[in-house]
C-alpha cells in the first residue's frame, strides 16, 4: 500500500512505534525447568521437569505443547537437543548427556517455537557443569577463578554519567570465586580519595557516585598487603539512566538522570515495564530530560522480576533495569522436614513437605551436596528468573534490597530492534515442520499446490499443507522417537516430480549475549567429585542388574488416521500364496484389479459383489501414498504382514481421497517397496519419550542385604509432587551404600511465575 507523503517520517514511526507496543511484541507465554542438580559427569542423566506457562503466572499456556530443550557448549554449538510434548502445559523426562562431552560449563535452555518470534533474552536457561573423567582436561587445570581477590561493578541504568548521581552495587570475590569481605577507596583520575568502600561479608556493597569528569576512575585496596587497583566502568560524558529513586509497598518512584550538550532539548519517549518473562504490563508516555519523574502504582503491578525500558522515539532502549515490587507480607512457601539429620547406609528416609505459599508443579530431587552449586550465580546469568528467589531473600539485608541485587544483571539491550515478525507459529496441536518447496527446473517457488506430509511405519498418518506465494508450507504432527518422514504432491500426475524441499531448523539458531563462564573446581571439593566420577562408573557397570532405575514411559504415536478399517487381512492367518496378484484375487474382499495398457491398477467397492467405476484407490504402502499401485503387486508376499482396505469415500480435512488401500509390510520401513527417489525423504526426530525415574526398595531382607552396590548419586526424583488438601505432601527413599552429606532439593512456581526453591540437608554415616 502507497501512503501519500503527507506526515513526516518521525511521526508515521511512532504511529507504527505505539502500534506494536502491545501484549504481541513480547512473548505471551514462557518456559521454566528445574533439573534434579547442577553438575553432571559425562554421560549421566539430567532430569528435568518442565512447564509452559502464561508469562508472569503459574497458569499453564494455551499456545503451545511443544518444549525444545538444548545443551550448549561455551561457544553456543548444540551437544544435545531434544523436544517434548506437554500435556496441560507440563512435562517430564531425562536427557542423557553424551559421554564425549568435555569437561566444562554449559547451558540448557528451553523455550517454544513461538518464543522464537521475540528476543532470545527470554528463553528460560540454567548452567550446568560437566565432568569427563576420560578428556584431556578432567578437570580444569586451574582450580581459581581468579588471579586474586576482586570486584566487579554493576551501575544502575549499565551506565555511569558525568556530573550525575549514580547508584552501583560492588560483587567482590577471592580468587576461587567465593564472596567476600573487601574494604578500599575509590579514587579519581588524579589519586584523589572520593569514596571509602567496604563490601559485607556476603562480597557486596552499594553506593552512590557523582563523578565531576569523563575518562576511568579506580578502586584502591590492599591484596595481600599489597596495594592493587581495580578500574571502574568508564565514565561518560552525556547519556541518559533510568534510575529507581524510591521504592514502597504502594509505590515506585523512576528518575531520569540525563546529560546531553543542550540541556534545555528534549525529546518523548516511553517506559515499558514488562514481566522478565516477557509478558507487557504497562506504557508510561515520559520526556527525555534531566530529573522527570515516573510514579508507578505498586499495586497495580504483580509480583516477580519485572523489567523497566526507557525507549527514546525512535524505539531504541536508552536505558533500562530489572526490579521487583516488595511484598511485605511475604511467607516462607515451603518447609522441608525429615525425622532425623543422620542416617546409615540403605536405610528409609520420609520427608514431610508442607507447600505454606501454594507453590505449584514441585519437583523434588535428593542429590550429593557436591554436585551443587555452592557458589551464587548472581551477575552470571542473564535474567534473574533462572536464580531461585532464596538466593535473593538470604543475600538480601538492611543495607542491601532485592532490587540493588538486580543491578547485578545486564540490562536488556536490543529489545525491540528486531519486530517480531511472527513467522513462527503457536504449536497448539503438536509440531510443526515448517519448510520451503522450489521447482529445480527454474528455482522458483512452488506456489498454490497441496503437498501431503506422511510418516514411514507401521501406524499411518497424513497431513496436508498448501503452499503460498513463497512456497511455504506448514505440516503438524504428532509422533515420538526417530522417524522418516515423506514429502509429495498430493497430485497424482507424477510426469513432473522435480522439486526440492528444504525444511526449517526445528531448532533456534540465535543465542543470548551472555557468554559462558568458564569451570573451575575448588581443590577441597576434588575428592568428593572423583568419588562421584566412581558412582557413576559403577552404576553404569551395574546398570544391566539394576535395570529398573530408568523406566521409560509408554508412549504411543497419534492414532492410524483412518481409524479402525472395515476390512483389515494378517497374511499370515492364509495359506502362503506366490504372487501379490493371488493374495488380492483370494483373499482380500473389495478389491479388484483392472488391467490397463498392460498394467494393473487397484480399485475398491464398497460392496464386494460390486466394482468401482471411480478409477484407482488411493493406495499406500507403510502408510506412504504409492501412486502406481501396479508396483504394489510386485512386491514379495512373504514381507507383508497385513492389507488394510476402508471400503468407503474416506476425507481429511477438505481433502477427498477415496477408498483407501495400505499394504503394511514386516518390516515396517518400506524396504520391501522399490521406493520413488524423486520423492523427498529423510530421517526425523519427534518428541523425545518420557522417562520414569525409580529407585530400589530395601523393605525385603533379600534387596537389602544383596551384594550388588548401590552408588547413586542421585538418590530421588519426583517431577511433580503431589500434595492433598491440606497442602502436605510426603516422599520416601532409601540411602544408598555410600557415606556422604545429601541435599533435599524442592523447586516450585510461585503465582508469578517465577521459580522458588526450597533446601534441607542430611547425612549419612557407617
Amino acid at each position: 500500500m502507497r501512503i501519500k507523503n503527507n506526515r513526516s517520517p518521525k511521526i508515521i514511526l511512532i504511529a507504527l512505534f505505539v502500534f506494536l507496543t502491545t501484549n504481541f511484541l513480547y512473548a505471551q507465554e514462557t518456559v521454566t525447568f528445574r533439573t534434579d542438580r547442577d553438575t553432571y559427569i559425562a554421560g549421566e542423566s539430567v532430569w528435568i521437569q518442565a512447564n509452559c506457562l502464561k508469562s508472569g503466572t503459574s497458569l499453564p499456556s494455551d499456545l503451545s505443547k511443544v518444549i525444545y530443550f538444548e545443551v550448549l557448549n561455551f561457544k553456543n554449538v548444540p551437544v544435545k537437543q531434544i523436544k517434548l510434548f506437554a500435556k496441560n502445559g507440563s512435562t517430564a523426562t531425562q536427557l542423557v548427556l553424551p559421554d564425549t562431552l568435555s569437561t566444562g560449563n554449559y547451558i540448557i535452555r528451553a523455550y517454544t517455537k513461538w518464543m522464537r518470534n521475540y528476543n532470545v533474552d527470554f528463553y528460560f536457561s540454567k548452567n550446568i557443569a560437566v565432568i569427563n573423567p576420560f578428556a584431556k582436561n578432567s578437570f580444569p587445570k586451574a582450580d581459581k577463578v581468579y588471579n586474586s581477590d576482586t570486584l566487579i561493578f554493576y551501575p544502575e541504568g549499565g551506565k555511569i554519567i558525568r556530573n550525575k548521581r549514580n547508584k552501583l552495587i560492588a560483587q567482590s570475590f577471592d580468587n576461587y570465586g567465593n564472596c567476600i569481605p573487601v574494604s578500599g577507596e575509590i579514587i579519581s583520575l588524579g589519586g584523589e580519595k572520593i569514596i571509602e568502600l567496604e563490601t559485607s561479608n556476603e562480597g557486596y556493597a552499594v553506593f552512590h557516585f557523582t563523578p565531576d569528569e569523563p575518562g576511568t576512575y579506580l578502586f584502591r585496596f590492599a591484596d595481600n598487603l599489597k596495594p592493587r587497583t581495580i578500574a571502574l566502568p568508564r565514565i561518560l560524558e552525556k547519556g541518559i539512566n533510568l534510575q529507581l529513586e524510591n521504592e514502597t509497598n504502594n509505590n515506585l518512584i523512576f528518575n531520569l538522570a540525563v546529560e546531553n550538550s543542550n540541556s534545555n532539548i528534549s525529546s518523548e519517549g516511553v517506559l515499558h515495564i514488562i514481566h522478565s518473562n516477557g509478558i507487557f504490563l504497562k506504557r508510561y508516555p515520559v520526556l527525555l530530560k534531566n530529573n522527570e519523574k515516573v510514579t508507578i502504582s505498586g499495586k497495580s503491578l504483580p509480583s516477580g522480576f519485572l523489567s523497566a525500558l526507557l525507549i527514546n522515539n525512535y524505539g531504541e532502549v536508552v536505558s533500562s533495569r530489572y526490579f521487583e515490587v516488595s511484598q511485605s507480607n511475604r511467607i516462607k512457601s515451603l518447609s522441608i522436614e525429615t525425622e532425623k539429620k543422620s542416617y546409615t547406609a540403605r536405610e528409609p528416609v520420609s520427608v514431610k513437605l508442607i507447600n505454606k505459599g501454594g507453590l505449584k508443579n514441585i519437583s523434588v530431587s535428593v542429590v550429593k551436596d557436591c554436585l551443587l552449586n555452592s557458589k551464587t550465580q548472581i551477575g552470571k546469568s542473564a535474567s534473574p528468573n533462572t536464580i531461585p528467589f532464596q538466593t535473593f531473600e538470604e543475600l538480601a539485608n538492611n543495607d542491601i534490597s532485592i532490587n540493588d541485587l538486580l543491578l547485578c544483571f545486564s540490562p536488556l539491550e536490543n529489545v525491540m530492534t528486531e519486530l517480531p515478525d511472527f513467522s513462527f507459529l503457536p504449536e497448539i496441536n503438536g509440531e510443526i515442520i515448517s519448510g520451503t518447496i522450489m521447482d529445480l527446473e527454474n528455482m522458483q517457488a512452488v506456489d498454490n499446490k497441496t503437498f501431503i506430509l506422511n510418516f514411514v511405519g507401521k501406524n499411518p498418518t497424513i497431513d496436508f499443507s498448501l503452499t503460498d506465494s513463497l512456497g511455504r508450507f506448514n505440516f503438524v504432527t504428532h509422533r515420538y522417537g526417530e522417524q522418516e518422514i515423506v514429502i509429495q504432491p498430493l497430485e497424482r500426475d507424477t510426469s513432473n516430480l522435480n522439486y526440492k524441499v528444504n525444511l526449517k531448523p526445528a531448532f533456534c539458531h540465535r543465542y543470548a549475549s551472555k557468554p559462558i563462564e568458564p569451570l573451575f573446581i575448588e581443590a577441597k571439593n576434588a575428592l568428593e567429585i572423583n568419588q562421584s566420577i566412581i558412582n557413576m562408573q559403577v552404576t553404569s557397570l551395574y546398570q544391566t542388574l539394576n535395570s529398573s532405575q530408568f523406566l521409560k514411559k509408554e508412549v504411543s504415536n497419534a492414532a492410524c488416521f483412518y481409524g479402525e478399517p472395515e476390512i483389515s487381512i494378517l497374511t499370515g492367518d492364509f495359506i502362503e500364496l506366490p504372487t501379490m496378484e493371488e493374495i488380492f484375487r483370494e483373499i482380500v474382499p473389495n478389491t479388484h484389479l483392472i488391467k490397463n495398457e498392460g498394467k494393473f491398477i487397484i480399485q475398491i467397492s464398497e460392496d464386494e459383489t460390486l466394482r468401482s467405476t471411480d478409477g484407482e484407490s488411493f493406495c499406500m504402502v507403510d502408510g506412504v501414498p504409492i501412486r502406481k499401485s501396479n508396483n504394489i503387486l510386485k512386491m514379495s508376499p512373504g514381507e507383508v504382514e497385513k492389507i488394510d482396505v476402508v471400503n468407503y469415500e474416506y476425507f481429511v480435512k477438505s481433502q477427498r481421497l477415496g477408498t483407501l488401500l495400505n499394504v503394511t509390510t514386516n518390516s515396517g520401513d518400506m524396504s520391501a517397496f522399490r521406493f520413488d527417489s524423486r520423492l523427498f525423504r529423510q530421517v526425523y526426530y519427534c518428541y523425545s519419550p518420557t522417562y520414569l525415574f525409580t529407585s530400589p526398595d530395601y523393605s525385603l531382607e533379600s534387596t537389602r542385604n544383596s551384594r550388588i552396590p548401590d552408588f547413586r548419586n542421585l538418590l530421588y526424583w519426583n517431577p511433580n509432587l503431589t500434595f492433598n488438601v491440606e497442602q502436605k505432601a510426603n516422599v520416601s527413599f532409601y540411602t544408598s551404600d555410600e557415606y556422604s552429606k545429601y541435599t533435599i532439593i524442592a523447586e516450585g512456581i510461585n503465582n508469578a511465575g517465577v521459580v522458588e526453591r526450597h533446601v534441607s540437608q542430611f547425612e549419612v554415616k557407617e
